[in-house]
């Protein structure tokens, strides 16, 4: 109900889903429960590409129009070691061209027909990583990798939240 309450929050989400950790000890998507190390430095950028990531069906004929073509999208990572327990990491994600324009739709009010390429940034996300135990002397790994969104993406462009997101994770 609240979506629907205005036009404009139709848009307010991230299209991009891929979210590469960026853990150097890590992998792909793999998240690794060992931190960094203390004052230990990790950058990254990775690059993805998505074809037609995002289309409508029309209920009545069962008709696909596509709102977004083309994406190519990239992260810029950088994580630092805080102790020996805790990193701290922060994910610039940004559209680095996209290719889509929103339907022309009477529901859609203002966002109808609205120009969806072009260059964009995404919702910048802060996340911390959290040793609890090691695996000596305690037999196991245990890591806590909370996060933070702050929207700072165009969500006009399917780019951002549209306001703080957060989760956890548990490894």
């Amino acid at each position: 109900a609240w979506a629907q309450s205005d036009p404009n929050r139709y848009t307010a989400f991230q299209l991009q889903q891929f979210r590469p950790d960026g853990d150097p000890k890590g992998f792909f998507q793999t998240h690794a429960s060992s931190s960094l190390g203390q004052w230990k430095l990790a950058v990254g950028f990775w690059m993805h590409y998505s074809l037609d990531p995002l289309f409508l069906v029309s209920s009545v004929t069962g008709q696909e129009q596509a709102l977004m073509s083309h994406q190519l999208g990239g992260d810029l990572q950088i994580g630092l070691g805080v102790l020996s327990w805790l990193d701290i990491g922060l994910t610039l994600p940004m559209s680095l061209t996209q290719v889509g324009r929103m339907p022309v739709l009477d529901v859609l009010e203002t966002s109808s027909g609205r120009e969806l390429s072009g260059f964009a940034m995404g919702d910048l996300r802060i996340r911390a990583r959290l040793q609890l135990l090691k695996q000596q002397p305690f037999g196991i790994d245990l890591a806590l990798l909370p996060y933070l969104g702050v929207p700072t993406g165009n969500a006009a462009r399917l780019n951002g939240e549209g306001g703080v997101s957060g989760g956890a994770t548990a490894i």
